[in-house]
């Protein structure tokens, strides 16, 4: 009986075409279609499908291959937002994997590629040169006509996705689940058409300056990347809104127009951080032309304009672009700003402090996170390198020997005596200016060095970031800079965890606080330990301790 329904089964087959008259393939194919629409038989032949796990209600299948998950919550799409679904892909479908722009690049006048490769050549050849942006022609892949049209379909798509979210909000009083989970899904997909639509918005902006991308002062590797997005790019890949703001600060498309047009493409926060950054070049073109001497310079008005272009990047610090910034900001002269918002986009980036207080130190996540505040230190960091190799190339100028580190140079630091508390830093030192004159002169690179190291390792903005105060202090000893003179409240055991090959410091850190106990018995341990090399050195540590032992 069996075979019989098998046979009725494949009389439809047998009609269809010649090629299915063969009655084994036939028979494949029928058996095929029972194994793939009956989950419990496709199981029992060791195949696991999708079915299981689709229906919460069926029991869990498993074969060697793995097992279905079963779900608690499983989205149950109707059939109108199923085919709104479709609707939309058919739309999408000629447009989502197609580069936005067409450009023509002009020929390469080099003949390399095109001769046949000797006996002795490389393999892989070398890669093609990149194109050349002088003389080529940029036109949008589609029409205005074109763009108009998708626009128009999917603007009336978004307004019935709107209702279906609207019914499940009216089914979220209601308590409809089948309502509410079509709205909750409709919502998602209005965003998406949303987003697709100002990529549509994107491009009608640059199709009308398309002439000018041949001639913008826009980088040629941004341009080369941003001629080989595809529409998909455009919608779904956040690298691609880094291209756009390289447009618009080329001056391709306005950054107000961007965000009236394209809200979803770039934001309040992106158009915030974007005029801070114009702000930030304006300054930088009025000290530009202060220093040339083609106008003057109203240096208390300027300074007003960059903390005001300062405090809108610490507020939107996650956002903040730190390379790019980083280098306007040492152009004007802007080091203590530098300094604060490297220190916001490291909270910023780690704002639980995850890469300090952790379980498990091979997590990827730790390590990520440890690694992205570093690259926020390093900034500041190659600040004091920078103002460290102006002073010794002052002091080497000036007649001062400088082998390792010049006396000269580790007298001038940390010159702030310890105040009656025990504390250090009690003579007044340099205040930190907002403003520098750029470049900085090599005759204040001392006394600045000192005034920033204070700033960093003193200072009460700083004073919660442990991780910022270890990389500054790193670096100090790093540079054999007298880091025991420095008042941060991570100094003393940063000293007895990470500077065991220099014990002398600890001792140095209790005689420069006039804790004389403590430095008497640092002093004297330290003659004790087996480290020691000769008697003399030995001597020099017992009278330092007898020094402090006499001390009040």
């Amino acid at each position: 009986q069996q075979q019989q329904q098998q046979q009725r089964s494949l009389e439809p087959l047998a009609s269809l075409s010649p090629w299915w008259s063969e009655h084994d393939e036939a028979m494949m194919l029928a058996n095929t279609e029972q194994l793939v629409l009956n989950p419990q038989l496709a199981v029992e032949m060791g195949f696991v499908q999708a079915w299981p796990s689709l229906d919460a209600r069926t029991t869990q299948f498993g074969s060697a291959l793995g097992h279905s998950i079963q779900v608690q919550e499983i989205h149950r799409v109707s059939g109108r937002l199923r085919g709104l679904c479709l609707y939309l892909s058919r739309i999408l479908r000629p447009l989502w994997l197609t580069s936005i722009m067409t450009v023509t690049w002009p020929p390469q006048s080099s003949e390399i590629g095109r001769s046949k490769r000797r006996r002795d050549d490389w393999w892989p050849p070398a890669p093609e040169p990149p194109p050349t942006l002088q003389g080529s022609h940029w036109r949008c892949t589609w029409s205005k006509t074109q763009r108009l049209h998708l626009h128009c379909l999917l603007h009336k798509l978004g307004l019935t996705l709107d209702r279906i979210r609207n019914a499940g909000s009216m089914a979220l009083r209601s308590s409809a689940s089948d309502s509410l989970q079509d709205g909750a899904l409709a919502g998602k997909l209005s965003f998406f058409v949303q987003t697709a639509m100002d990529g549509l918005a994107f491009l009608d902006l640059v199709a009308s300056r398309a002439e000018i991308l041949s001639t913008s002062p826009c980088p040629q590797d941004v341009l080369v990347r941003f001629s080989q997005l595809t529409f998909r790019d455009l919608v779904c890949q956040p690298e691609a809104r880094k291209i756009l703001q390289q447009l618009m600060r080329g001056g391709i498309v306005i950054c107000r127009q961007l965000h009236a047009n394209c809200p979803q493409l770039f934001s309040v926060v992106d158009l915030e951080v974007q005029e801070a950054c114009e702000l930030l070049n304006v300054a930088q073109e009025s000290m530009g032309a202060g220093r040339s001497g083609r106008s003057m310079v109203d240096t208390a008005q300027l300074s007003q304009l960059v903390q005001r272009a300062l405090r809108t990047l610490k507020r939107h610090a996650a956002k903040v672009n730190l390379e790019e910034v980083a280098a306007q900001l040492r152009m004007i002269g802007a080091y203590k700003g530098l300094i604060g918002l490297c220190a916001h986009v490291a909270r910023a980036r780690d704002p639980r402090d995850e890469s300090l207080h952790f379980q498990d130190p091979t997590s990827s996540r730790v390590q990520q996170l440890h690694y992205a505040r570093l690259e926020c230190y390093q900034v500041v960091l190659e600040l004091l390198d920078d103002l460290l190799a102006r002073a010794q190339r002052y002091n080497a100028s000036s007649g001062a020997a400088v082998i390792g580190m010049a006396p000269a140079l580790l007298s001038g630091l940390g010159k702030g005596g310890p105040t009656s508390d025990g504390m250090a830093g009690g003579a007044p030192f340099l205040e930190v200016p907002e403003l520098l004159p750029f470049p900085v002169a090599d005759a204040d690179a001392m006394r600045l060095l000192d005034a920033f190291l204070r700033h960093c390792l003193e200072g009460q903005s700083f004073s919660a970031d442990e991780l910022f105060h270890f990389c500054i202090l790193k670096w100090t000893l790093q540079r054999e800079l007298p880091v025991y003179r420095y008042n941060s409240p991570y100094l003393k055991g940063f000293l007895e965890r990470h500077a065991k090959d220099r014990p002398d410091l600890l001792c140095h850190y209790f005689q420069h606080r006039r804790r004389w106990a403590e430095a008497c018995d640092a002093y004297v341990a330290l003659a004790r330990a087996s480290g020691v090399r000769s008697s003399q050195e030995r001597c020099v540590f017992l009278q330092s301790a007898a020094v402090c032992a006499q001390m009040p």
